[in-house]
């Protein structure tokens, strides 16, 4: 593939070992990917234009460990991984993320030590609210 008109990538260019090199993305930017003889993939150069300005990230990868704009940010080990935030003016926070697998080795499920509590409450709706209330009144009456 040398191009995807549906996610506006206008080009695509490939190294010797038909790995992705750079990605050209209309209106928004490129990304370059930097690997090894071997394949592996060490650096991840973005550059976004979408603001006027020209705004470059630069990730690097070395074995496990991930390192974005040269901050230490994930610790890659055998059970899932460890994501470092660093919070202004507060100490590095540290977030462990484990990996439930499949038979395949494929990750299906990621538990975390964070606490997120979603409610979703049953309401009624307002537009119909005569029409709900008027069954349920007449299903609750005795012998109805």
């Amino acid at each position: 593939m040398v191009s995807d008109a549906n996610k506006g990538i206008s080009q695509i260019t490939y190294n010797h070992l038909n790995l992705p090199e750079q990605i050209t993305i209309t209106g928004k930017g490129t990304i370059r990917y930097v690997y090894d003889a071997a394949g592996v993939k060490h650096r991840k150069t973005v550059t976004d234009n979408t603001s006027g300005q020209s705004q470059t990230t630069t990730t690097a990868y070395n074995g496990g460990l991930v390192y974005e704009r040269n901050s230490l940010r994930l610790i890659s080990h055998e059970e899932g991984r460890i994501r470092l935030s660093y919070p202004s003016n507060q100490p590095v926070t540290y977030t462990y993320d484990y990996f439930i697998k499949d038979h395949l080795g494929n990750v299906r499920m990621v538990l975390t030590e964070g606490s997120e509590q979603q409610m979703y409450l049953a309401t009624m709706e307002t537009e119909r609210s005569a029409t709900e209330n008027a069954c349920s009144a007449t299903s609750n009456r005795a012998g109805a």
